[in-house]
Protein backbone atom coordinates (compact mmCIF):
# COMPACT_ATOMS: atom_id res chain seq x y z
CA UNK A 1 0.00 0.00 0.00
CA UNK A 2 1.40 3.46 0.55
CA UNK A 3 2.24 5.00 3.95
CA UNK A 4 -1.42 7.09 3.90
CA UNK A 5 -3.09 3.85 3.19
CA UNK A 6 -2.60 0.56 4.82
CA UNK A 7 -4.80 -2.69 4.69
CA UNK A 8 -3.79 -3.13 9.01
CA UNK A 9 -5.82 -6.64 9.02
CA UNK A 10 -7.82 -9.18 7.26
CA UNK A 11 -10.15 -12.06 9.75
CA UNK A 12 -12.19 -14.84 8.85
CA UNK A 13 -15.64 -16.30 9.94
CA UNK A 14 -18.09 -18.83 9.02
CA UNK A 15 -21.87 -19.42 9.44
CA UNK A 16 -22.73 -23.00 9.83
CA UNK A 17 -26.61 -23.88 8.86
CA UNK A 18 -27.87 -20.77 10.86
CA UNK A 19 -29.05 -16.94 10.57
CA UNK A 20 -25.83 -15.44 12.29
CA UNK A 21 -22.09 -15.83 12.55
CA UNK A 22 -19.04 -13.71 13.84
CA UNK A 23 -15.70 -12.58 12.87
CA UNK A 24 -12.82 -11.96 15.81
CA UNK A 25 -11.20 -8.60 15.33
CA UNK A 26 -7.46 -7.76 16.47
CA UNK A 27 -7.55 -4.05 18.10
CA UNK A 28 -9.14 -1.38 15.78
CA UNK A 29 -8.34 2.26 15.30
CA UNK A 30 -10.66 5.01 15.59
CA UNK A 31 -11.38 6.96 12.08
CA UNK A 32 -10.56 3.67 9.95
CA UNK A 33 -12.53 1.59 7.84
CA UNK A 34 -13.86 -1.92 8.10
CA UNK A 35 -14.73 -3.71 4.39
CA UNK A 36 -17.16 -6.87 5.55
CA UNK A 37 -17.20 -9.69 2.43
CA UNK A 38 -20.01 -12.58 2.72
CA UNK A 39 -20.29 -15.23 0.52
CA UNK A 40 -23.74 -17.27 1.03
CA UNK A 41 -23.94 -21.16 -0.02
CA UNK A 42 -27.01 -23.33 -0.95
CA UNK A 43 -30.12 -21.64 0.41
CA UNK A 44 -30.42 -18.40 -1.10
CA UNK A 45 -30.05 -16.07 1.64
CA UNK A 46 -29.05 -12.68 2.14
CA UNK A 47 -27.83 -10.33 4.43
CA UNK A 48 -30.01 -8.47 6.89
CA UNK A 49 -27.69 -6.44 9.25
CA UNK A 50 -24.20 -6.52 10.01
CA UNK A 51 -23.07 -5.13 13.67
CA UNK A 52 -20.17 -5.12 15.93
CA UNK A 53 -19.38 -4.91 19.29
CA UNK A 54 -17.54 -0.94 19.09
CA UNK A 55 -21.45 -0.07 17.59
CA UNK A 56 -20.57 0.93 14.53
CA UNK A 57 -22.55 1.38 11.45
CA UNK A 58 -22.14 -0.57 8.50
CA UNK A 59 -24.01 -0.05 5.09
CA UNK A 60 -24.44 -2.03 1.96
CA UNK A 61 -22.37 -1.65 -1.24
CA UNK A 62 -23.44 -4.40 -3.35
CA UNK A 63 -24.91 -7.88 -3.56
CA UNK A 64 -25.97 -10.59 -6.26
CA UNK A 65 -26.77 -13.91 -6.03
CA UNK A 66 -25.45 -16.53 -8.69
CA UNK A 67 -25.82 -20.38 -9.81
CA UNK A 68 -29.56 -19.95 -9.70
CA UNK A 69 -30.05 -18.01 -7.00
CA UNK A 70 -28.59 -20.65 -4.18
CA UNK A 71 -25.52 -19.12 -4.08
CA UNK A 72 -24.77 -15.08 -3.15
CA UNK A 73 -22.09 -12.81 -2.98
CA UNK A 74 -22.18 -9.27 -0.49
CA UNK A 75 -20.03 -6.59 0.59
CA UNK A 76 -20.61 -4.02 3.81
CA UNK A 77 -18.48 -1.35 5.04
CA UNK A 78 -18.19 0.62 8.03
CA UNK A 79 -16.89 4.04 7.65
CA UNK A 80 -14.70 6.62 10.42
CA UNK A 81 -15.58 3.61 12.78
CA UNK A 82 -14.63 3.67 16.78
CA UNK A 83 -12.07 1.49 17.40
CA UNK A 84 -11.54 -0.34 20.42
CA UNK A 85 -9.82 -3.79 21.61
CA UNK A 86 -10.40 -6.71 20.17
CA UNK A 87 -14.41 -6.58 18.72
CA UNK A 88 -16.83 -9.09 16.88
CA UNK A 89 -18.43 -7.66 14.11
CA UNK A 90 -21.97 -10.68 13.45
CA UNK A 91 -23.37 -10.73 10.51
CA UNK A 92 -26.97 -11.49 10.40
CA UNK A 93 -28.93 -13.40 7.58
CA UNK A 94 -32.45 -13.52 6.04
CA UNK A 95 -32.75 -17.72 6.53
CA UNK A 96 -30.73 -20.60 8.03
CA UNK A 97 -27.63 -20.71 5.27
CA UNK A 98 -24.13 -21.19 5.29
CA UNK A 99 -21.58 -18.70 4.76
CA UNK A 100 -18.28 -17.49 4.41
CA UNK A 101 -17.32 -14.48 5.80
CA UNK A 102 -14.40 -12.14 5.62
CA UNK A 103 -13.76 -8.83 7.38
CA UNK A 104 -10.20 -6.52 6.77
CA UNK A 105 -9.33 -3.25 8.07
CA UNK A 106 -8.15 -0.11 6.39
CA UNK A 107 -6.36 3.28 7.48
CA UNK A 108 -6.37 6.35 5.63
CA UNK A 109 -9.93 6.25 3.35
CA UNK A 110 -12.32 9.12 3.45
CA UNK A 111 -14.98 7.41 2.09
CA UNK A 112 -17.02 4.95 -0.52
CA UNK A 113 -16.72 6.16 -4.32
CA UNK A 114 -18.16 4.09 -7.07
CA UNK A 115 -18.96 -0.33 -6.80
CA UNK A 116 -20.44 -2.37 -9.46
CA UNK A 117 -20.84 -6.37 -9.20
CA UNK A 118 -21.53 -8.78 -11.99
CA UNK A 119 -22.11 -12.18 -12.84
CA UNK A 120 -21.19 -15.00 -14.76
CA UNK A 121 -19.49 -18.34 -15.49
CA UNK A 122 -15.81 -19.19 -16.59
CA UNK A 123 -12.65 -18.94 -15.35
CA UNK A 124 -12.00 -14.96 -16.39
CA UNK A 125 -13.53 -13.19 -13.50
CA UNK A 126 -14.92 -9.21 -14.00
CA UNK A 127 -17.14 -7.31 -11.73
CA UNK A 128 -17.80 -5.14 -15.03
CA UNK A 129 -15.92 -1.47 -15.00
CA UNK A 130 -16.84 1.88 -12.86
CA UNK A 131 -15.06 4.95 -13.39
CA UNK A 132 -13.45 6.74 -9.81
CA UNK A 133 -14.32 10.26 -9.50
CA UNK A 134 -11.12 10.87 -7.41
CA UNK A 135 -7.66 11.20 -8.37
CA UNK A 136 -6.44 8.71 -5.62
CA UNK A 137 -8.46 5.49 -5.45
CA UNK A 138 -7.78 2.45 -2.88
CA UNK A 139 -9.52 -0.25 -5.81
CA UNK A 140 -10.61 -3.17 -3.99
CA UNK A 141 -12.22 -6.63 -5.85
CA UNK A 142 -13.76 -9.17 -4.39
CA UNK A 143 -15.78 -12.72 -5.40
CA UNK A 144 -17.65 -15.62 -5.02
CA UNK A 145 -17.00 -18.64 -7.12
CA UNK A 146 -18.45 -22.16 -7.55
CA UNK A 147 -15.84 -24.14 -6.55
CA UNK A 148 -14.35 -27.51 -4.89
CA UNK A 149 -10.46 -27.26 -5.33
CA UNK A 150 -8.24 -24.84 -6.51
CA UNK A 151 -7.63 -21.38 -5.22
CA UNK A 152 -8.69 -17.77 -6.90
CA UNK A 153 -5.35 -15.56 -8.40
CA UNK A 154 -5.37 -12.24 -8.08
CA UNK A 155 -5.93 -9.76 -11.35
CA UNK A 156 -3.09 -8.18 -12.65
CA UNK A 157 -2.15 -4.88 -10.77
CA UNK A 158 -3.88 -5.66 -7.52
CA UNK A 159 -2.26 -7.73 -4.07
CA UNK A 160 -3.26 -8.26 -0.69
CA UNK A 161 -4.82 -11.29 -2.13
CA UNK A 162 -6.98 -13.44 0.42
CA UNK A 163 -9.14 -16.32 -0.21
CA UNK A 164 -11.73 -18.12 2.30
CA UNK A 165 -13.26 -21.49 1.45
CA UNK A 166 -16.94 -22.98 3.09
CA UNK A 167 -18.34 -26.09 1.46
CA UNK A 168 -18.34 -26.02 -2.00
CA UNK A 169 -17.79 -21.94 -2.22
CA UNK A 170 -15.07 -19.52 -2.57
CA UNK A 171 -14.35 -16.11 -1.04
CA UNK A 172 -11.20 -13.87 -2.33
CA UNK A 173 -10.23 -10.07 -2.28
CA UNK A 174 -7.74 -8.10 -3.55
CA UNK A 175 -6.88 -4.45 -3.55
CA UNK A 176 -4.88 -2.27 -5.53
CA UNK A 177 -4.36 2.05 -5.40
CA UNK A 178 -4.52 3.43 -8.29
CA UNK A 179 -3.81 7.61 -9.08
CA UNK A 180 -5.67 9.29 -12.14
CA UNK A 181 -9.21 8.79 -13.12
CA UNK A 182 -10.50 6.21 -15.33
CA UNK A 183 -12.43 2.59 -15.50
CA UNK A 184 -11.51 0.17 -12.30
CA UNK A 185 -12.59 -3.43 -12.98
CA UNK A 186 -12.19 -6.13 -10.66
CA UNK A 187 -10.60 -9.34 -12.44
CA UNK A 188 -9.35 -12.89 -10.47
CA UNK A 189 -8.77 -16.15 -11.93
CA UNK A 190 -10.73 -18.87 -10.89
CA UNK A 191 -12.47 -22.43 -11.18
CA UNK A 192 -14.35 -21.91 -14.41
CA UNK A 193 -17.80 -22.44 -12.97
CA UNK A 194 -20.42 -19.55 -12.04
CA UNK A 195 -19.42 -16.37 -9.59
CA UNK A 196 -20.12 -13.23 -8.53
CA UNK A 197 -17.39 -10.50 -9.04
CA UNK A 198 -17.38 -6.78 -7.58
CA UNK A 199 -15.57 -3.56 -7.27
CA UNK A 200 -15.39 -0.84 -5.02
CA UNK A 201 -13.59 2.97 -5.23
CA UNK A 202 -12.67 4.04 -2.06
CA UNK A 203 -11.29 7.40 -1.81
CA UNK A 204 -7.70 8.30 -0.75
CA UNK A 205 -7.94 12.11 0.02
CA UNK A 206 -5.14 14.03 -1.23
CA UNK A 207 -2.40 15.27 0.59
CA UNK A 208 -2.78 18.92 2.83
CA UNK A 209 -0.61 20.85 4.12
CA UNK A 210 0.61 20.78 7.62
CA UNK A 211 1.90 23.88 8.98
CA UNK A 212 3.48 23.88 12.45
CA UNK A 213 5.57 26.32 14.06
CA UNK A 214 5.08 29.31 11.69
CA UNK A 215 6.84 32.62 12.64
CA UNK A 216 6.26 35.85 10.89
CA UNK A 217 8.61 37.48 8.99
CA UNK A 218 10.59 39.77 10.31
CA UNK A 219 9.92 42.45 7.53
CA UNK A 220 5.81 41.88 7.96
CA UNK A 221 3.67 45.12 8.09
CA UNK A 222 2.89 45.61 11.88
CA UNK A 223 5.55 43.62 13.38
CA UNK A 224 8.20 45.22 15.58
CA UNK A 225 11.43 43.96 14.50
Amino acid sequence: MSSAVSRLQTNTGSISSTTSGTVSMGNTTTGNTIVVIVVTDASGSSVTSITDSQSNSYSKIDGVAWSVGFDSLEAWQASSITGGALPTITVNLSASDSAILLAREYSGLNGLDTHVIATGSGSALTSGATSNTTTRTLVIGYSGQSATSGSPTAGSGFVNLSVATSGTVKLAIEDKIVTGQGPQTATFTGSGLGYACGVANFIIPNPGFTVNNLRPHPFSPGLAR
